[in-house]
C-alpha cells in the first residue's frame, strides 16, 4: 500500500510542478509544463508490465528542456584501469548488439521522449582528487554550470560538507519527484553519507551503477586452488554456510607460498597466497568486512567515537597476521599487482572490485573466481562489502536552477534502470558473461547483498581515521599498537568529529 501511495504522490507532484514556484521561476526559467494526472489511486508499479515502466511519467512535458549532465569518463587508477560508469549512463549513443548497451540506449531515448527533455552530456576526465575543484570553483562563483553531477564519492562527500551541493530533502523551494523508497534506490547507503535527518546530498542506486561495480571482491585463482587444496567448491560452500573467516583465509595464504628461486628469502618473484598494493587503501575492505567501527550513531543520527577497543584490537591482530604472513606481500604497486595475479603467481588478489570482471585482464585469464571478504569470526551475522570511494554517484550542484526537473529525470532513470538495465547488466552480463563459473555467480549475490557504506570511510578524513591509522601503523611497525595509537588519536578525533557535525549542519 505504501508503494501505491508513493506512486500516486509522484503523479500529483507532476501536476503541482506547473503551479508551484521554484528556483527556476525566480530566475525567469520556465518550470515543467505538466498536463493530465488525476486523484485516483494508481496501480502498484511493481505489478505493471515492463513496457509500462514509464507510465507514471507520461503526463510530464518539460517542453524540450535541456538537462546538463557532467559525467565522469575517468579510468580508475587501480592497476587495471576499470572503465568509468559512463557507458551505463550516457551509453554509446547507438545500438551495437551488446545487450546492456542497447538497453541503455533505449532507456535514454524513451525517457527523453517521455519527459520531453534533452540530456546534454559533458565528459569530465579528472582523477578522484581533482574533481572537487571542478565543482567548487563554479559554485563559489555563483555559476549555473550544470544540473546533474555524476562523479566519485571521494569528491562528492567533500562537496557536500562544503555546501556545494543541493539538499535533496529541502523541497520548500521546488517540487521534488524523488521517491527514495521506490525500487532502484540505495537509500540506506545514502543515509550513511549524511549526519542529519533533514539533509541529503548524494544519490546512489541502480542508475548510478558504479556503486555495484565498485564493490570490493576478493579474487582467487581457481586453478591454483585446485592444485593446492582440491576443488574450490569446498571454498564456495564454506562461504554459503557462513564459515568463511579470516582464520581460514590465513591458512590458505600461508599454504600457498612457494620460494620459486629457492634462495630461502621472500622476494617479489615468489608465489604468494595473497598480494596487496601497499598497506593503505588495500586495508579498507579488510577492516570494514568485520563490521568493526570507530564511530557509532545514536537514535538522533548523531555520531560519537567508541571507547571500547577490544574488538578493534582483535581485528588488528587478525589483519596483521595476514599482512605480516610469509604467504602475503603488500609491497606490490598497483600497476603490477594484476599481472602478478593473472600470471598464476598468487592465490588471492586484494583491492579489486566486481566491475573489474568486465576488463580484459581478468577476462583473458582462465580460472578466475571471486569471494566476499571474510568475516572476523564465524559468529558474525553476515558478510560485509566495502564500496571503494571512487564509485561514481549522483548529486545536484547548489547553483542548479531546475532541481525539480532534475529530480524527475533521475527518478525516471532510476525506475527504468531498475526494471530493464540492471537485470541485463547484473544477471546476464555480470553473472553469465563475465563470471567464469556458476558458483562465482552466486558469490556475486553474496557480495552485493553485503554492500555497506561506512560513514568513517566517507568522512574519516575529517576526524583522524583512528581505526584505520591504528591498524596501518601496527602493520608497518610489526606490533599491535592499536590501543595506544587509538587512544592518542581519540581526543583530537572526538573534537574534530564534533566540529564536523556542526559544520555539516551549518553549510
Amino acid at each position: 500500500m505504501s508503494r501505491i501511495i508513493s506512486t500516486a504522490l509522484i503523479l500529483l507532484s507532476l501536476v503541482f510542478l506547473v503551479s508551484c514556484a521554484g528556483p527556476a521561476d525566480n530566475e525567469n526559467e520556465s518550470s515543467a509544463d505538466i498536463s493530465g494526472g488525476g486523484e485516483t489511486d494508481a496501480p502498484d508499479s511493481e505489478t505493471l508490465p515492463e513496457t509500462d515502466v514509464l507510465e507514471f511519467f507520461k503526463s510530464a512535458n518539460l517542453g524540450g528542456r535541456e538537462i546538463r549532465i557532467h559525467t565522469s569518463t575517468n579510468i580508475v587508477d587501480n592497476g587495471n584501469g576499470m572503465s568509468s560508469s559512463n557507458k551505463y549512463i550516457e551509453g554509446s549513443g547507438r545500438l551495437s548488439g551488446d545487450i546492456v548497451n542497447d538497453e541503455v540506449y533505449e532507456r535514454n531515448i524513451a525517457i527523453g521522449e517521455t519527459l520531453g527533455c534533452v540530456m546534454k552530456f559533458t565528459h569530465v576526465n579528472l582523477n578522484y582528487n581533482q574533481v572537487l575543484d571542478s565543482i567548487s570553483v563554479p559554485v563559489r562563483a555563483g555559476e549555473d554550470f550544470c544540473d546533474l553531477i555524476i562523479n566519485d564519492q571521494y569528491a562528492l562527500v567533500r562537496a557536500a560538507f562544503n555546501g556545494y551541493l543541493f539538499n535533496l530533502l529541502d523541497d520548500r523551494a521546488y517540487v521534488s519527484h524523488f521517491d527514495f523508497e521506490a525500487g532502484g534506490w540505495y537509500y540506506d547507503y545514502m543515509k550513511e553519507l549524511t549526519v542529519s535527518d533533514s539533509r541529503l546530498y548524494i544519490m546512489a542506486g541502480d542508475f548510478f551503477i558504479d556503486v555495484l561495480r565498485n564493490a570490493h571482491a576478493l579474487y582467487f585463482n581457481t586453478n591454483m586452488y585446485t592444485d593446492l587444496y582440491g576443488s574450490p567448491d569446498e571454498l564456495y560452500a564454506l562461504v554459503e554456510d557462513g564459515g568463511w573467516t579470516y582464520s581460514r583465509l590465513l591458512e590458505l595464504v600461508e599454504g600457498a607460498y612457494a620460494d620459486k628461486n629457492g634462495d630461502g628469502l621472500t622476494d617479489l618473484t615468489d608465489n604468494f597466497g595473497i598480494i596487496m598494493p601497499g598497506a593503505e587503501g588495500s586495508l579498507y575492505p579488510f577492516i570494514f568486512s568485520s563490521n568493526v567501527r570507530s564511530v557509532t550513531f545514536n537514535y538522533e543520527n548523531q555520531p560519537s567515537m567508541i571507547t571500547d577497543t577490544d574488538r578493534a584490537s582483535s581485528l588488528c591482530d587478525t589483519i596483521m597476521s595476514i599482512y605480516r604472513s610469509r604467504g602475503a606481500n603488500y609491497q606490490f604497486k598497483t600497476d603490477t599487482i594484476m599481472s602478478k595475479f593473472t600470471s598464476g603467481e598468487s592465490l588471492f588478489l586484494n583491492y579489486f572490485r566486481i566491475g573489474d570482471l568486465e576488463e580484459s585482464a581478468l577476462r583473458g585469464m582462465k580460472g578466475v573466481g571471486l569471494l566476499p571478504y571474510p568475516k572476523l569470526t564465524a559468529g558474525q551475522e553476515q558478510y560485509y562489502t566495502t564500496v571503494h570511494d571512487t564509485a561514481e554517484m549522483g548529486a545536484i550542484p547548489s547553483t542548479c536552477r531546475i532541481p525539480g526537473e532534475v529530480s524527475l529525470l533521475v527518478q525516471a532513470m532510476m525506475r527504468y534502470t531498475n526494471v530493464h538495465v540492471l537485470p541485463k547488466y547484473y544477471e546476464t552480463a555480470l553473472k553469465l558473461k563475465y563470471a567464469q563459473d556458476e558458483p562465482s555467480s552466486r558469490m556475486i549475490d553474496v557480495i552485493r547483498n553485503g554492500i555497506t557504506s561506512p560513514f568513517e570511510l566517507a568522512y574519516g578524513y575529517q576526524f583522524e581515521r583512528p581505526l584505520y591509522i591504528s591498524i596501518r601503523d601496527s602493520i608497518n611497525s610489526g606490533s599491535n599498537i592499536l590501543a595506544s595509537r587509538f587512544k592518542a588519536l581519540q581526543q583530537p578525533a572526538v573534537s574534530k568529529l564534533r566540529d564536523f557535525v556542526e559544520a555539516f549542519n551549518r553549510n
